[in-house]
């Protein structure tokens, strides 16, 4: 009997880290939810800024003259096609070379954050 009551003690207690885990998601998404509404009416800048010299000489390296050099433009290919994008060199440029190697970072290290910002957004697109 002691072993069954062990591993419902190991349950009660995984489903209790589960609900904890699930209400830090909720809260995640509420905070997302203000940040993009606060970036919607102005009120914060849609930029953000890393301190990384190893990371500003590689992004410095792959331009020539604020143009994407014909291997920053392999890398933005690549990027795009890690996440599932048609690859369009069109569409390349500093910026969107960072937002998706920092997407990419964070869909490996992190999935769950970009899962809950999609939610959100999804919820947004299907309220209008």
């Amino acid at each position: 009997m002691s072993d069954d009551m062990d591993v419902f003690d190991e349950l009660e207690e995984k489903g209790s880290r589960v609900a904890a885990v699930d209400d830090d998601r909720e809260e995640f998404k509420d905070r997302i939810r203000e940040e993009l509404a606060a970036i919607d009416d102005g009120d914060k800048q849609k930029t953000v800024s890393i301190w990384d010299g190893d990371m500003a000489a590689v992004i410095r390296a792959l331009e020539d003259d604020g143009e994407l050099t014909d291997l920053g433009e392999k890398v933005g290919a690549e990027l795009q096609k890690s996440l599932g994008r048609e690859p369009n060199i069109d569409d390349l440029d500093r910026s969107e070379l960072l937002r998706m190697a920092f997407r990419l970072g964070m869909q490996d290290g992190a999935p769950g954050v970009i899962d809950d910002l999609v939610a959100v957004k999804k919820e947004s697109v299907e309220q209008l």
